[in-house]
């Protein structure tokens, strides 16, 4: 798709306006990604009609990458969201869900704090991935520790109470 195809004249003005950046032509190509060097093309269409640095639609591609069952993608998106200088909260919890995805609950956690310094305040959306992020990383902590635990035999009751719930 050519950029020229996505700017569109309005009737109203001589002059080319930019559509909505969220059903925008280069946006709506994310779905069918199927390659980093796809989504880089996208991206370089979205830099031609200067919305590089619209929230909106760094948030759609870091979105794209996050759902994107290659882990490549949410290096790329890491990369992105490191170049936004005022991120949102929907930036952050897409950031959250890719790293709990790609099972790095400690990124996911670490984006936390960024987000509090931020001044920025935690929505419904944040809490939910946060606490799964949190129960994952505490989970590899005891079993951690539940490897230890098993050389001692007099205290394997001990794991069996600490795997079930409350």
């Amino acid at each position: 798709m050519a950029a020229a195809n996505f700017l569109q004249i309005s009737p109203f003005s001589s002059s080319p306006t930019i559509p909505n950046t969220i059903t925008s032509p280069p946006l709506s190509l994310l779905p069918h990604c199927t390659s980093l060097r796809e989504l880089k093309q996208i991206q370089a269409l979205t830099i031609k009609s200067h919305l590089q640095n619209d929230i909106t639609v760094l948030t759609k591609i870091i979105s794209c990458c996050a759902f994107h069952p290659s882990a490549t993608f949410m290096d790329h998106a890491r990369q992105l969201f490191d170049q936004i200088l005022q991120p949102d909260i929907v930036v952050f919890n897409s950031m959250a869900c890719g790293y709990f995805r790609f099972n790095a609950p400690l990124q996911a956690i670490l984006l936390f704090p960024d987000i509090l310094c931020s001044g920025i305040v935690p929505g419904d959306y944040t809490f939910p991935s946060l606490l799964k992020a949190c129960a994952m990383q505490a989970l590899r902590h005891c079993k951690k520790v539940n490897n230890c635990i098993a050389l001692l035999p007099n205290l394997v009751s001990t794991i069996t109470y600490m795997y079930v719930p409350h």
